[in-house]
């Protein structure tokens, strides 16, 4: 029943507040979900239910920090090069 009810909520104001009543739920409920989180098999129904949205999270991470630490390792060998680069030259004015 309450799933036919939330398949007409598609209006982006609809989906917020299904969303903002879903975090209240968790909220308010926050006990009852740790111990639901404590039994095995209601963790692996959890996730059986959000795969898709949780591997799309993941994957979305996985780029961000990808991309940081690209970024990061570039602007250091960047740096480093310019060392060397600036050592080369200070060699060939001694020679």
């Amino acid at each position: 029943m309450a799933i036919k009810a939330i398949e007409v909520l598609h209006s982006k104001t609809d989906i917020e507040n299904r969303d903002a009543v879903f975090q209240v739920s968790i909220i308010a409920n926050s006990y009852i979900f740790s111990q639901l989180k404590k039994e095995d098999n209601m963790c692996e129904a959890f996730f059986e239910l959000f795969k898709e949205e949780i591997a799309a999270k993941v994957a979305a991470a996985e780029e961000v920090i990808r991309n940081e630490t690209e970024a990061r390792v570039r602007k250091e060998s960047e740096r480093k090069i310019k060392e060397l680069e600036s050592e080369i030259a200070r060699l060939k004015k001694l020679a």
